[in-house]
């Protein structure tokens, strides 16, 4: 990786004005009414995230200290697979006849802090995966809000075709997908630009895509906020969650519903003449699992006695992913117990363990 070793006097003016912005309240930087604001989004996949942040920080703060550029990781998103990097800066104005993406890689300048910072936040995510990775090709993640993706594809995909021809890399545009719950971390109006191929191709084209992104101001309204709305009371699971049947799911045995019962056949058929019906997962076009009100499926009667006492199901959470249903502060769990009325309980015990396991109870009145 190459970088360029001369500055120029606008990046030593650029500087100034950074150090400028420093002295000021934070407020007063954050909502500027005479800088332009320059922001980018690039996603770093979750195994990766603690590499890139660095013990103690040491690796974000690295490279806010070389670029000057502002660099947060926002809070996770229940469902997605990746972390949302914000990394932005003000300008006073826009070069927009700055930087040639024909340019060799030796003369292409950062056009602003940011990008400079969005270049090494890249390169920290590669060297994360490399370490656990023994392929050549590498690739970025970024989200593009509409009105810049449209300049980043050209009229009938012009451009784009051009990035592709000049950077030898493959670069894909595809817009959020409501259904994706991995497409939770983007907004409504972004679109997600994915570049792969060998390290120069990658770093080419996304310091190619970042430019006309810079070139070309959003028209939507992009967060700064690193904290994300609290959740609505609604189970949201990772599409890889794997559900397993509870050993019982009445804790006692009710003669009143025999093992032939059509009712069953929702929840699957019991073997062995046991009255303890398999859990079954619906998916959705996707392979995933569909969000849902509540877990619980109900049984319908068919005009058959009652039949009452516990109902208890556990689903087993990859353990990197049980933070994501607790919740910060436990919000999202303490919002399922409340809306739902079940004891929903987390053994997220520290250990070596791939898995916690979810119970979820609560006694259920007796159906007539």
């Amino acid at each position: 990786m190459s970088h360029a070793g001369k500055r120029t006097s606008q990046h030593r003016d650029h500087d100034r004005e950074d150090r400028d912005q420093k002295r000021r309240p934070a407020h007063t930087q954050e909502t500027s009414s005479k800088d332009e604001l320059v922001v980018y989004r690039i996603l770093c996949p979750d195994k990766a995230i603690g590499s890139v942040i660095g013990k103690g920080g040491k690796v974000i703060n690295s490279i806010r200290q070389q670029t000057n550029a502002k660099v947060k990781v926002v809070d996770p998103y229940p469902g997605a697979d990746k972390r949302v990097i914000l990394v932005y800066c003000y300008v006073k104005h826009r070069d927009l006849k700055h930087s040639d993406i024909d340019a060799d890689d030796d003369d292409r300048e950062p056009v602003c802090a940011a990008q400079n910072a969005l270049l090494k936040v890249h390169d920290a995510i590669v060297d994360a995966l490399a370490v656990n990775s023994d392929s050549d090709d590498e690739e970025a993640n970024i989200l593009v809000p509409a009105s810049q993706a449209a300049s980043v594809i050209g009229k009938s995909g012009s451009v784009i075709k051009r990035l592709r021809s000049v950077s030898k890399s493959f670069i894909k545009v595809k817009p959020k997908d409501p259904s994706d719950v991995t497409h939770s971390c983007a907004m409504s109006f972004d679109n997600f630009v994915q570049i792969t191929g060998d390290a120069r191709a990658v770093k080419k084209a996304l310091f190619a895509v970042s430019t006309i992104i810079y070139k070309c101001p959003s028209k939507e309204n992009i967060s700064l906020e690193t904290s994300i709305d609290e959740l609505p009371p609604t189970i949201i699971l990772p599409s890889e969650l794997p559900v397993y049947p509870a050993s019982s799911l009445y804790s006692v045995s009710d003669a009143s519903m025999p093992s032939g019962h059509p009712s069953l056949s929702i929840l699957g058929a019991p073997s062995h003449g046991s009255h303890v019906p398999e859990f079954t997962v619906p998916t959705d076009a996707h392979g995933g699992v569909p969000i849902y009100h509540s877990m619980v499926p109900a049984i319908p009667t068919y005009n058959t006695p009652k039949c009452s006492g516990e109902l208890l199901l556990r689903v087993a959470c990859p353990a990197d992913k049980i933070g994501l249903v607790i919740g910060k502060g436990g919000v999202t769990i303490k919002s399922i117990r409340k809306e739902s009325g079940a004891r929903v309980d987390v053994d997220d015990a520290k250990n070596d363990k791939e898995e916690s396991i979810i119970t979820i109870a609560s006694t259920e009145p007796p159906m007539m």
